[in-house]
C-alpha cells in the first residue's frame, strides 16, 4: 500500500470518529419498517391516493475496521395486501315479480266475474266505459272496465228466456283479463303445458272447449257459471282469462251511415218513374222451408253439438248421414214421420209447429216437408252455451237459466235467447239431475 492509504486508515481508525450502534438498533429498524409498510397497506386498502415519503435510516456498524461489513438485516415479512377479486361480481338483475294467486271468489283489485255494475262503480281505481250503439254491440253488452291490474267486459251473463225491459240489474263483470302476472289456485301460469292443465283440472273442457285452448269451470259455487279460459299456442298456455259467459260478441251494424268520406258525392237518386231492379241473389237465411219457418229460424248458438245432424235437416239429408237409423213410427198422419238414432243421439222427424200458435200445422204434402225437429243426447260433453248438459244438477240449471220453465207434465225448457223458436230441453228422470239435453224446434211426434 502507498502512504495515502496508510494515512487514511489511521485517520478513520481514530476512536473519536467511531459510531457505536445501540444494542437494539436492528430491532428498531425492523419495527420502523413494519410500521411504514402497514401504513402503506392501510392507505391502499382505503382507496386513497398519495405519496408516502420513506425516511431512510442507515447506520454503519464499525467494528474496528472500515472494510468489515455488519451482519445483514433480515427484511421484514411482507404483509399480505388485499386485492380486488379478479372475478367481477354478477350484475344484479331485477327479480321478476311473483305471480299473484287469484281466487275466483276474491278476484283482483276488488272485483271478479259476477261483480254487479252497481258495486263495480264504487270500486276505487276502476274506470268504466259504456259502449255506444255505433260500437256494434247488442244491448246485452254494457261496455268495458279497466282497473290497475285487469280489464274486461261488463254485460249480462248467460241467456234469458225473455230479455227484461230493464237490464241494469243484470249487468256484471263478465270477463277478467289480467295485466299483471297471475296464477290460478291450482298453480297454472302462462307457460304451463297442456299436460299441466289436465293434471290440475281432471274435468278440463267438461263444460265446453274454446276454439283456441281449454276451459276449466269452477264447480260448487252459488253463482252463474264462470271458469278459467286458457288460450294455447304450440301446446303452451299463453294467457289466463276468467270468463263468465259474457254477451259482448260484436254484432254487425244493421243500419250503417250512408255516404262516404268528406268531399265524396252521395249516390245519385234513380230517375223518376224507375224502380230498382230486383236482386236476383236470394238470401239463404230468408228462404222459406217446408213445414214452416226459415232456414235462419232453425239455428242457435251451440247447436254444433248435433253434428253431423242439424235441426231443419230434410229427411233425404238425414238418410244420407252415415250410421243413422231411421224408424217410420210416426203413425202415417202426415204430421210425424218417425224418429232416428245415431250413437247417443235420438230425435224426431216431423213437420214443424209454431210455439206461438195454437193452430195445428199443415200435414206434409210429401217427404220433402219432413224435417229434423227435435234432438236429444245423453253425452256429458254436449252442453248449452252456458255449460249445462247431462250430469248437471237442476240447481245449476236454475243458476244458469233463471227463467227456466218447469212442470209436472213436460220436460223443463228455456227458449233460446237468440232464437225463441227453438227451446233447450233438460230431460230428467229424478227431477234433480239432467239425464239428457235436447233441442226442440217444434216437433210434432211426442207430447
Amino acid at each position: 500500500m502507498n502512504d495515502f492509504d496508510d494515512d487514511l486508515r489511521r485517520l478513520l481508525g481514530d476512536d473519536r470518529l467511531a459510531l457505536t450502534p445501540r444494542a437494539d438498533a436492528v430491532d428498531r429498524i425492523v419495527r420502523g419498517a413494519r410500521r411504514r409498510r402497514a401504513a402503506r397497506v392501510a392507505a391502499t386498502a382505503a382507496g386513497s391516493v398519495g405519496l408516502v415519503a420513506a425516511v431512510t435510516v442507515g447506520s454503519f456498524a464499525v467494528a474496528g475496521q472500515f472494510t468489515a461489513a455488519p451482519d445483514p438485516v433480515q427484511p421484514a415479512e411482507t404483509p399480505s395486501v388485499p386485492t380486488d377479486d379478479p372475478t367481477p361480481a354478477p350484475s344484479e338483475t331485477p327479480t321478476a315479480a311473483a305471480p299473484v294467486v287469484v281466487y275466483p271468489n276474491e278476484g283482483i283489485d276488488g272485483l271478479t266475474v259476477g261483480t254487479k255494475l252497481a258495486d263495480l262503480e264504487n270500486v276505487d281505481g276502476v274506470e268504466i266505459t259504456r259502449y255506444a250503439p255505433e260500437d256494434g254491440y247488442s244491448e246485452l253488452c254494457y261496455g268495458e272496465y279497466r282497473s290497475p291490474s285487469a280489464h274486461g267486459y261488463i254485460s249480462t251473463r248467460g241467456t234469458f228466456g225473455m230479455v227484461p225491459d230493464d237490464l241494469d240489474p243484470y249487468y256484471e263483470v263478465s270477463t277478467v283479463s289480467f295485466d299483471v302476472p297471475v296464477a290460478t289456485p291450482e298453480g297454472i301460469t302462462p307457460g304451463a303445458t297442456e299436460t299441466d292443465l289436465f293434471a290440475a283440472y281432471p274435468n278440463l273442457d267438461l263444460y265446453g272447449k274454446p276454439d283456441d285452448g281449454h276451459r276449466a269451470v269452477f264447480e260448487g259455487e252459488d253463482i252463474i257459471q264462470r271458469g278459467w279460459d286458457f288460450p294455447v299456442t304450440g301446446g303452451v298456455v299463453t294467457e289466463i282469462v276468467m270468463e263468465g259467459l259474457h254477451q259482448c260478441q260484436k254484432a254487425p251494424i244493421l243500419d250503417p251511415p250512408t255516404g262516404g268520406d268528406e268531399g265524396e258525392e252521395e249516390p245519385a237518386d234513380p230517375p223518376d218513374g224507375t224502380e230498382p231492379a230486383d236482386d236476383p241473389t236470394e238470401t239463404p237465411g230468408d228462404t222459406d222451408t217446408p213445414g214452416g219457418g226459415t232456414e235462419a229460424g232453425w239455428s242457435v248458438d251451440g247447436d254444433e253439438i248435433l253434428s253431423p245432424i242439424r235441426l231443419g235437416m230434410t229427411l233425404a239429408e238425414l238418410q244420407a248421414v252415415e250410421g243413422v237409423q231411421i224408424s217410420t213410427d210416426g203413425g202415417g198422419d202426415g204430421i210425424c214421420y218417425g224418429s232416428f238414432t245415431l250413437g247417443t243421439q235420438t230425435g224426431a222427424i216431423s213437420v214443424r209447429r209454431d210455439f206461438g200458435s195454437d193452430d195445428p200445422p199443415e200435414p206434409a204434402g210429401s217427404d220433402d216437408d219432413y224435417r229434423v225437429t227435435y234432438f236429444s243426447t245423453s253425452d256429458p260433453a254436449a252442453t248449452t252455451p252456458l255449460g249445462i248438459g247431462p250430469g248437471s244438477t237442476f240447481e245449476q240449471v236454475r243458476e244458469a237459466y233463471p227463467d227456466v220453465v218447469t212442470g209436472d207434465t213436460f220436460d223443463a225448457y228455456v227458449p233460446d235467447a237468440g232464437n225463441p223458436a227453438v227451446r233447450w230441453l233438460f230431460v230428467s228422470g229424478d227431477g234433480e239431475t239432467v239425464a239428457s239435453l235436447g233441442l226442440d224446434a217444434g216437433q210434432n211426434c211426442w207430447g
